[in-house]
């Protein structure tokens, strides 16, 4: 019918035939491209009552990789594309294309509320070499506005819980890990990102083998402003701030050291958060970091303990293929 129309429009048009095979062209390239959808729009699947998926997702050199995820509106959703090359894009849209956030970082991740309820397209570009990367996708039960996690080192001897304004790295290697024991928090809430003047910000749970040096931390090098001991969870910790600045970053190292049987633990927030002075009035506000360090010190309180309202993360990593 379409077709027969275009006739009828062109019949007296000296280019009627050009224009008919152009129409025609187009309706055929549009057919194949519905016809293949399902073949590269690939859904996440969840397991039956499960919140979140890890999955691994091979990308060639610059391949892209769609898959879609359905939910309501105003739930929490966090995504994380993590690989230890960094070369990533993650953009993250509505199923009518309206971008809820591209980026292009290190960190390529989103963690926000739902504005509306249907289908979400995630997609995923490697815009450097081939790598395996992993994604990890969680969506908050209805009216939930977090959900907590724990973690257990193999021997039971380091564990810890954090909620989802944070995301655990794995190590590059995707080894078990040994003592001495190292995890790392990425801090993931985008609200804080895309409004105000932050960064970066990464929260590391460490042991210290005093055997072996130290990687130091940008800033460690210099006099701390501030020290003092805090107590926090039964646990006497001593404190310590400093700063640095450099190209109109300013990093800020809090840093907490406890001293256990076995070897010493520090917990440190690495913060990084450039200079309102070289925006436009009015675009950004200042980082609440005062929420972010409460948040820190409800980790370092629950450290050493496990609870069974948490779920354990390593549970159902790579259990569910798309």
């Amino acid at each position: 019918m379409y077709i027969s129309r275009q006739k009828k429009l062109f019949k007296d048009s000296p280019v009627k035939k050009h224009s008919l095979v152009l129409a025609c062209l187009f309706i055929l390239s549009s057919t194949m491209i519905l016809s293949h959808e399902p073949k590269y729009l690939r859904p996440i699947k969840f397991a039956a009552g499960a919140t979140f998926i890890k999955l691994p997702v091979p990308l060639e050199r610059y391949e892209i990789d769609f898959l879609s995820l359905e939910a309501d509106k105003d739930q929490v959703i966090t995504i994380y594309l993590d690989s230890p090359f960094k070369d990533l894009q993650l953009e993250f849209t509505t199923w009518g294309e309206r971008r809820i956030i591209k980026r292009f970082s290190n960190y390529p991740f989103y963690r926000g509320r739902l504005p509306s309820k249907g289908k979400y397209v995630v997609k995923l570009k490697s815009t450097g070499k081939a790598q395996e990367a992993r994604l990890f996708v969680a969506i908050n039960p209805r009216g939930e506005e977090h959900q907590l996690w724990s973690v257990s080192s193999p021997d039971a001897s380091f564990a810890f819980g954090y909620n989802d304004l944070f995301y655990l790295e794995e190590e590059p290697s995707g080894e078990t890990p040994v003592p001495p024991y190292r995890y790392s928090l990425r801090y993931v809430n985008t609200e804080d990102y895309q409004k105000t003047n932050l960064k970066d910000a990464c929260f590391s749970i460490m042991q210290i083998d005093p055997e072996k040096p130290e990687e130091k931390a940008p800033g460690t090098g210099f006099e701390p402003l501030e020290t003092k001991t805090e107590n926090l969870g039964g646990k006497t910790l001593s404190f310590s701030l400093t700063e640095e600045g450099a190209a109109g970053t300013k990093y800020e190292i809090y840093t907490w050291s406890y001293q256990t049987e076995k070897m010493p633990v520090k917990f440190q927030l690495i913060l990084a958060t450039s200079n309102l002075g070289n925006y436009p009035p009015g675009k950004y506000v200042e980082f609440d970091r005062d929420s972010l360090l409460a948040e820190c010190r409800k980790i370092i309180q629950n450290w050493g303990k496990t609870g069974a309202k948490l779920a354990k993360l390593g549970d159902v990593i790579n259990s569910v293929p798309l």
